[in-house]
């Protein structure tokens, strides 16, 4: 298993390198950081200056070093307010970290349980309901179930004259200095809404893939030898056909992850988050390099993680696959 990381680590050491050249070499052609600048009244002395204060007096192949040889230790440069990237990039990463753990882990069980209830249950009415739920999520643009739910609980906070479902905000302003219990009250009421357009965005795909792998298990040779030995039914589809239909499974999830990346900036926009969604938008609207540099990058290197630990637990879960 170490030998097996050791390589994957180094395969992805050359795919990162190549990524971030892409990364840096299609941001910087995208857009003249120094549009900002030119006005009318603006003396052409003055924006000779700034070019040369963001380095872009030099070629570009002198820039991507500079850049990468810093990005490494962690120093992204500053973003247009004079604020260091990396510590906007760490701030808003806590801030994204509490949506997207609770509802990835959410929308792997939700997929996981519908994809196996469908496939036990094929055919019969609670199996057709689901699944026709689950290609109404797959079709429903994002953006649109997010503004109905908010509506949905703008509507019910009035009627209730309460403020139960937050629909602004990753935390109301001030409850930094709160107790414990009253944080961790404010930081839920925030999280119902994206996390549930979150979940309802990823789990349908997931789940429709888990209900294949399932039926295909279910019909296989091996899972009738088992109930032919008599095996308990749900010692079958459990142990034995659970566990082989995951496998397929995990990689899709892995695969799928990233996707997560641009539910951020919808949601974050719509529930007004500061988090790296909503970073994302605001770096690209005001031409700010480094912070759209950070974020890539970042997105980058997690895609590569991810991809290496489907491949680690598709390992675990199927023994049949070599370590080599």
């Amino acid at each position: 298993m170490r030998r097996v990381v050791l390589l994957r680590l180094l395969q992805a050491i050359p795919l990162i390198v190549v990524s971030t050249m892409v990364i840096f070499f299609a941001v910087s052609l995208a857009g003249d950081p120094l549009d900002r600048y030119r006005q009318p009244n603006v003396p052409q002395s003055t924006l000779d200056a700034k070019a040369a204060e963001l380095g872009l007096d030099r070629p570009i192949a002198v820039r991507y070093w500079e850049w990468i040889s810093h990005a490494v230790r962690g120093d992204f440069g500053l973003n247009d307010r004079g604020v260091p990237v990396g510590q906007e990039l760490l701030d808003r990463s806590l801030v994204s970290l509490r949506l997207i753990a609770i509802a990835v882990v959410l929308a792997i069980l939700a997929a996981v349980a519908v994809g196996f209830y469908g496939a036990v249950r094929r055919g019969r009415p609670a199996d057709r309901l689901l699944t026709a739920f689950t290609i109404l999520m797959l079709t429903a643009p994002e953006f649109w179930v997010a503004v109905v739910m908010k509506q949905l609980a703008i509507w019910f906070n009035q009627r209730t004259g309460t403020d139960l479902l937050a629909t602004v905000g990753d935390s109301t302003p001030g409850i930094a200095s709160a107790g414990l219990g009253e944080r961790l009250g404010d930081y839920a009421g925030h999280l119902v809404l994206p996390t549930a357009v979150l979940v309802l965005g990823m789990f349908p795909v997931w789940a429709l893939y888990q209900r294949t792998a399932m039926l295909e298990v279910i019909d296989s040779d091996y899972v009738k030898m088992a109930r032919a030995k008599g095996l308990t039914n749900t010692r079958v589809l459990v142990r034995h056909g659970l566990r082989t239909a995951l496998t397929p499974v995990v990689t899709m999830i892995a695969l799928r992850l990233p996707w997560v990346v641009g539910g951020l900036v919808v949601i974050e926009s719509i529930f007004g988050w500061r988090g790296l969604g909503t970073m994302l938008v605001q770096g690209v609207q005001k031409q700010d390099t480094n912070t759209v540099l950070a974020f890539l990058l970042l997105s980058a290197v997690l895609i590569t993680v991810l991809n290496l630990a489907a491949d680690l637990i598709h390992r675990y879960l199927d023994p049949r696959v070599r370590y080599d």
